[in-house]
């Protein structure tokens, strides 16, 4: 009698199987590219807008400090823009620029494009009232996203985003 032969069971796969696999996670990362570019986009202008709402808080911080107000003067010329943080004597306490940004506008939403901060409670003396205000906005191209500065009660500042963007509030209209 013949023995049996034990059967050989192939394991692993076929070129064609390893190939349909593959075009099917190329297809996956095409469709998230732009979502990806988007989010990395947004991010980048979060944090943009962070390092001027951490120097604005900076200013408030020498006002409080010092006993004297600061002036942080804004100045815009297209896609670039720079701002200075100034002590009452004229001392420049700092200063930062678009230079290293691509593609972002900053626009003042208030006038004169300037904050004036108090060394009383580090209030900001070109609000009006103590409503919610817009400071100023940060726009990146092509995409169009915004991201705010707002004041609130003279001297709360903090961020928001028109299109609500990572969890910010909306901004005020």
């Amino acid at each position: 009698m013949m023995a049996d032969r034990p059967t050989h069971q192939h394991r692993g796969f076929t070129l064609v199987e390893l190939m349909v696999v593959v075009a099917i996670l190329a297809i996956i990362l095409l469709a998230a590219i732009p979502s990806f570019q988007r989010w990395i986009e947004s991010r980048r202008l979060i944090g943009l807008a962070d390092n001027v709402l951490n120097d604005l808080r900076y200013a408030q911080s020498e006002a409080i400090k010092t006993g004297t107000p600061v002036v942080i003067t804004f100045h815009t010329d297209g896609n670039t823009w720079t701002y200075r943080i100034t002590a009452a004597n004229g001392d420049t306490l700092r200063t930062n620029s678009s230079e290293n940004t691509r593609n972002t506008a900053l626009t003042m939403a208030i006038t004169p494009p300037k904050v004036t901060i108090e060394p009383k409670r580090g209030t900001i003396v070109e609000l009006v009232d103590d409503s919610r205000t817009l400071i100023l906005s940060i726009t990146t191209a092509p995409s169009n996203l915004t991201v705010g500065l707002t004041a609130e009660s003279k001297s709360k500042i903090g961020l928001c985003s028109p299109a609500q963007l990572q969890g910010l509030d909306a901004c005020p209209q």
